[in-house]
Parts: structure tokens; sequence; C-alpha cells
């Protein structure tokens, strides 16, 4: 239910990402600002060139609920069970740091892919010239780049949801602490 929510949230916020990307593209698109971006795109490409990237970017949200927060949860529950470590900030820190670790790796072939397909050149009918969808350009950068391709860029990846995660997590076990809910 998590992974659905998180992929219809990131559809709707989708539109305001793509001109963000394009624009860090490449020297050739000036736009002097996101309306004009927005604007642009919709006049060259229609409306859904203003959609694309949309599929890969639920696919990412999707998996970033999927592996986070289970990935948080089971890590905790082992240390705690373990009598590795106690309830507490310590806990909750290496939990963190291993499911954004987790969630990095589940993530960055998407993030990859979709960054692929949003810059890719098109067609005048809108259509990808490189890949016609995330299984496409998955397939085509494993047959010519292997399996590591699929982690071009993950460093920056880890850099940026790893903290992120951690920030989550340590706010959800104050929050649950301020509501009086017992850890589980």
């Amino acid at each position: 239910m998590g992974e659905q929510a998180a992929a219809a949230l990131s559809s709707s916020s989708h539109q305001s990402e793509t001109p963000t990307v394009s624009t860090g593209v490449s020297a050739s698109w000036q736009y002097r600002g996101p309306f004009h971006a927005f604007a642009s795109i919709a006049k060259t490409e229609g409306l859904r060139g203003l959609f694309r990237g949309v599929g890969p970017t639920m696919q990412r949200a999707a998996l970033l609920n999927a592996a986070q927060v289970p990935t948080y949860d089971h890590t905790k529950h082992y240390l705690l069970n373990s009598n590795l470590m106690k309830e507490g900030t310590g806990s909750h820190l290496v939990a963190s740091m291993l499911a954004g670790l987790a969630t990095a790796l589940a993530i960055a072939p998407v993030d990859l892919m979709r960054t692929r397909i949003m810059q890719q050149a098109v067609h005048p009918h809108g259509d990808g010239v490189l890949y016609s969808s995330t299984l496409d350009c998955f397939w085509k950068t494993l047959r010519a780049e292997g399996p590591f391709g699929l982690y071009k860029g993950f460093v920056p990846v880890w850099l940026r949801i790893g903290p992120h995660t951690v920030i989550t997590m340590f706010c959800f076990e104050e929050f649950r602490s301020m509501l009086g809910i017992r850890p589980i």
C-alpha cells in the first residue's frame, strides 16, 4: 500500500522535475525559469513531454518505500533481538544507515534509467529516440555496459538517500516516542 501511495505522489510531483533534469543536461536548452521551461517543453514536445520519465519516477518511489522501511525495521529488530544493541539512538543510527545503503542499492538502477529516459532526444511525435520504456533502457544498458553499468552514479544516489533515510527514521522514532507509542 505504501509503495502505491508513493508512486502516486511521485507522479503528481513529476512535472516540476522534468524541466530541472532537462535544464541541467545541455547548454542548448536556454530556459529563463521554470515557467518558461514548462511552456517550451509543452510547445515543442506537447503535454506528453512534461510527463517523460513519470513511469521510472513512480517505479523508483515504489522501490524506495519497499526497501527503506522494511530494511530499517528488520535491521533494528535484529540488533535488538541479538542483544547487539539496546533500543535508542545507537540502534536507530546503525539501522537507518544500513537501510539507506539498501535503499540506494535498490533505487540506483532506476535512477539511472529515469535520468537517461528524461534526457534522451525525442522524435517529433514524442517517443524517445534511444529508449521506448524503462525495461528497454534496462536491457540496452545491461547489454552495453554490464551489470555495473546500472550503478553508474551510485555514490551521489547514496549520498542523497543515505542522510534522508537517517533523518526520516530518527524523526519517525522521535514522533513515536512523543506520542507514547512503544517500540515493537
